[in-house]
Parts: C-alpha cells; structure tokens; sequence
C-alpha cells in the first residue's frame, strides 16, 4: 500500500497536485454516457476491477481509482517519497469514514473488505514483479535470516575458495550444491570468459568478498520486502492494533527498505560495468547518509519495539492470531515476525564486517585504500551511535521504572531522572547493627535488609522492597562516599563485613553504616 501512498496524497479537495482523478462509478459512467454518448474520461482499464464508493458524495477518492492509479505508480520509475507516513494515516482515516467508523472507534478483527484483498494482491504481485525486473540477484538469494544463520554457525569455514576469506560464510561447504548462495566464480560470465585463471587466489578472494555486499544486499532487501508486503501492508493485522502501536511495532521499516533498493540498484549497476570490481567504498560512502537517517531511528526504537511485540503476544490474542496465520504463509518460509523485525541491526553491523574483510584482502597500495577505511569509518559510526543511542534509552528507562519505585518519605525527595545520570549498580546488602546487651557485657549484632542504588553520581540507600516500593533512607553524592574494610572476626562481626562512609548525606551531616556483603 505504500507505492499508492508515496504517489499521492489525500485531503477535503478532489484533487491536488500528485493526486489522481476519482474514476466513476459503473453506474456512473453509465448515466453520463446515455447523456452525453460520449466516453468517459478516468473511465477504468479493461481487466482492472471497478469499485463504487459507500459514500457518491465524497469529494477524496475512494477505492474505484487506486488500481489504476497503483499501475501508473509502478510504471513511473521518477516519483519521489514524500508524505508517506501523513498519506498512509490519511488512507486509513479516509476509508474508516467510507465505513461509517470514527478514527477512535475499535473496528475489531474483521475480515478484510473485498476491495482490501483485491488490492493489496495487487500490489504484492506489482511489487514482486518490479523486484524481479530491477533486481537481478534477489531470486537467487534466501531470506536474511537464513543468511545471517549460516554466518553466526560458519564463521570459520570457507566454501568459495580454500581457506577464504568471509565470503565463504554465505554457505557452508557440505551443503553447496543446495544452497542457494551463488559465489562470484559462479557467475556465467566469469566463467565463459575464462576470468578464473587470470586472477590470482588472493584476487578471487577479493571478488568473492565484494560480490558478498551484493547477494547480502540483495538478501536482506527480499527479507524486507516479504515484513513490509506480508506484514505492514496486512489491513487485517493494522486492525489488532492502535496507530501507536503499529507505529512502535514496524517504525520506520518502509524507509530502511527503500535506502536498500537503492543501494542494491548501484551496487548491481556497478557489477554490470564491470565484472572485475575494483571498489565499492564510494557507493557505501555515497548511501551513508541515508543509512545513518534510517538505522539510528530504528535501532533505537527496538527497546519498545521488542517491549511491545512481548506484551501483545501476551495480551493481544486477535494480533496473535492474525500474525500466527500470516507467518505461516510460504512466503515467510517458517520465520516468525520478531526475526524480520530485528533485521536492520543485524545487517548495519554485518555491513562493517564485510567491508573490514575486502581491506583485509586488498593490495596495502592500492588506490581505493583511503575510500576503504573512510567507509569503514563511515559505517563503524552509525554501528556505535546506535549502540550509544540503545544503552541511553535503557538507562533513561532503568531511571524511569526506578523513579516510580522510588518514595522519600522521611527524607527530602530528589529527582532521579536528570541529563546525564545513569544506574550503574544495584542490589540487596544486609545493615549489620550492633547493640549492647543487658549489662554491658556482650554486644547484640542485628541484620537488616538494604537497598544501595549506585549512579554515576549519586548514591541512593533504601529499605527493603515492601509493596513494590523503595522507601529511601539515605543519600550522597558519589564523591562524599567512602568504604573502609573491618576486621570482622576481631569485632566479632561477620565476614565480607565493611564500613560505608557518607561524609555529608542529605542533611548535609556525615553518617556510617556497616554493611555485610554476600561475597567477596
């Protein structure tokens, strides 16, 4: 559904620039022509199915139009993306008021419209038959995820060439003739033209390594392809969910497919001009930033994604059901949903692997060395600041969940959350208290349970856990903590027993503790 989004736009006018004309009704087209005995124009396509709207009077287009409109899309190689996101929601909104509901209204899980499953047949079969046409290696390729497997369990095998390089991770050696990798040295081209026995073992293996990029691209782009048509682009499973919900679950999955179509594109285009590659930093360089716009986003949304993903399938059991069923179909070839979801990190990282290996491999003197290790630089950036982004986002969490677990009710309450400020410890210690007993002779030692939260600036010291609460007894600045190791048995205290100093705690006072650890 998204090729007909990115083309137009919807709004309370008929038509607007990049909008299509609204195609009559049958009846319609039938009463103007007993009028005027003409044809008329934005009358449907021979074979393309027509549709009439609910509503006669709407001015936005309803479904009559989309197939027709869906084809031109597919035909024009030209349109650019904008809007996509405000077009989808307004198709959304635009249909729903077609149906009588509200855009707040629960639809339930109902079987698609008639005109929905028309649809969105048709648009898997448009998308399907460009990826064929524009794409020359995705067929020959499988899923990412099968890719991705045969790396993790293979990474120190070869299959190209004998002691390869990590080319040789795209299948493993005892199932080559079923696999459906291809290698460079496959290549019918290569091989008529004679161009294994020209090069040297350490060349082949260079080739092999960035024809890697390809058919991992090309791999990657057809697991994308399958969670944005079987998944995203299913109605019935956007109506088990809330717009948030889905918005949380696929993020910004359409733009990381289509920043892969095109760098696929070029790096194909890059192989037609010439079988022997000398280099294919500079289109890793020239699509950086794009990767950079798209993975970061996504990768650091992943957190709620995967939060979200696990609370459904615990809780939602129409959205259980529907993807259930959708991944069952042939397409997905037995993975479930959360595998398609994880899949941008998987190939951003794997991306800087492969590129590590064809420098690896290239002659110390060549020319495209520097072009190399900048797009090595380039990709190793993204890879760290989604790191960065996704430990941010569990320390503002942490802080969050803790906050709400948290009361100051005998002391002066402070913010936990603050720019900056991230947990970097906790657990459960025991407060040794020593008592006198009666008379003076001995001493009473008393354990009580404590809670010690250590941040990166501030150390927090609660009470026991009591109705999911932590009800703080204490706090210090890190640099107003000190700890100081006993002599346990002399004192007759017990072991893994130390001295916790808080030289100016909340009160602005110094105070002590002594606290027994589990271990050393």
């Amino acid at each position: 559904m998204d090729l007909f989004c990115k083309k137009r736009t919807f709004s309370d006018t008929p038509q607007r620039h990049g909008a299509v004309k609204r195609h009559a009704s049958g009846e319609e087209l039938a009463r103007r022509q007993d009028e005027g005995g003409q044809k008329v124009k934005g009358e449907p396509k021979p074979g393309l199915p027509s549709f009439r709207a609910k509503k006669p009077d709407m001015t936005t287009e309803l479904p009559g139009g989309i197939c027709a409109a869906l084809v031109s899309v597919a035909a024009d190689r030209d349109w650019s993306e904008t809007g996509l996101c405000q077009s989808q929601a307004s198709l959304s909104h635009q249909r729903d008021s077609a149906e009588g509901l509200s855009p707040d209204q629960d639809s339930g899980l109902t079987p698609p419209d008639a005109w929905d499953e028309t649809f969105l047949s048709m648009e898997l079969e448009l998308l399907e038959e460009r990826i064929r046409k524009e794409f020359k290696y995705i067929n020959a390729q499988p899923l990412y995820q099968d890719y991705w497997l045969t790396y993790m369990k293979e990474s120190q095998s070869s299959v190209c060439w004998l002691g390869a390089s990590l080319s040789g991770l795209l299948s493993p050696s005892q199932t080559r003739k079923d696999s459906s990798f291809s290698c460079w040295q496959d290549l019918p081209e290569v091989q008529s033209r004679g161009l294994l026995t020209q090069l040297s073992l350490q060349q082949r293996r260079l080739q092999e390594a960035m024809f890697e990029v390809i058919t991992s691209e090309a791999s990657y782009l057809k697991s994308l392809t399958v969670v944005v048509s079987n998944f995203l682009g299913s109605r019935e499973l956007a109506m088990t969910l809330h717009a948030m919900e889905r918005h949380t679950l696929f993020s910004n999955l359409l733009e990381v497919r289509d920043v892969s179509e095109s760098f696929l594109l070029d790096l194909e285009q890059r192989l037609e001009e010439s079988l022997l590659m000398t280099d294919l930093s500079d289109l890793v360089l020239k699509h950086s930033e794009a990767f950079r716009r798209v993975y970061i986003p996504y990768v650091t949304n992943q957190m709620y994604q995967e939060a979200l993903a696990q609370r459904l399938l615990r809780e939602n059991i129409k959205f259980v059901t529907v993807v259930r069923r959708l991944e069952e179909l042939p397409v997905c070839q037995r993975q479930p949903l959360k595998s398609f979801l994880v899949l941008p990190f998987q190939r951003i990282t794997r991306l800087k692997i492969v590129l590590e290996n064809i420098l690896k491999l290239s002659d110390p003197e060549s020319p495209v060395i520097p072009s190399l290790k900048q797009a090595i630089k380039a990709v190793g950036e993204i890879v760290s600041e989604c790191n960065d982004n996704v430990r941010r986002m569990k320390q503002t969490e942490e802080l969050v969940l803790l906050e709400q677990q948290t009361v100051f009710r005998k002391v002066k309450s402070i913010p936990l959350i603050t720019r900056g400020r991230c947990l970097v410890h906790q657990g459960e210690l025991l407060q040794v208290i020593v008592e006198e007993a009666s008379g003076g002779s001995r001493i009473k030692i008393a354990m009580k349970p404590v809670q010690l939260h250590l941040f990166n600036d501030l150390l927090l010291i609660s009470g026991k856990k009591e109705e999911g609460r932590f009800s703080v007894l204490d706090y210090a600045q890190t640099s107003s903590v000190k700890a100081e190791r006993l002599t346990a048995k002399s004192l007759g205290l017990p072991s893994e027993t130390f001295l916790l100093h808080l030289t100016e705690n909340h009160t602005g006072s110094a105070s002590a503790l002594i606290l027994q650890a589990h271990s050393k």
